[in-house]
């Protein structure tokens, strides 16, 4: 789950060039970044948002499974199938301006 920003507070800001590399997409998009308000009681956040990497199963990759691929053969089906990743997901959430760039790194790449 991802921090959705507060809509009432939330300033744009240029994603830098360190967290655009790491995550993949440009450098310099206008991203959200929380400030805090009565809103959010001064934490920049309000709720949540659900990311997930899901995938439908077609006939391709029915039978992939049957013949028992390797898992980077599985996933390149899935993906001309159309699936996108968590990081993506996470990634069009923060471009939408739902959530923060701190956000989504957080959440993908801190260690439990």
């Amino acid at each position: 789950l991802l921090r959705k920003v507060c809509s009432s507070c939330a300033e744009p800001v240029l994603l830098d060039e360190d967290t655009a590399e790491i995550l993949g997409t440009d450098a310099g998009v206008l991203v959200k970044n929380p400030v805090g308000c009565s809103a959010c009681g001064g934490r920049g956040y309000v709720g949540r948002l659900a990311i997930g990497e899901v995938f439908a199963m077609n006939e391709e990759l029915k039978e992939l499974v049957m013949k028992d691929v390797s898992a980077s053969e599985l996933l390149a089906a899935a993906r001309r199938a159309g699936m996108i990743t968590m990081k993506e997901a996470a990634v069009r959430k923060m471009i939408e301006g739902q959530t923060t760039s701190a956000e989504v790194m957080r959440v993908l790449f801190t260690e439990v």
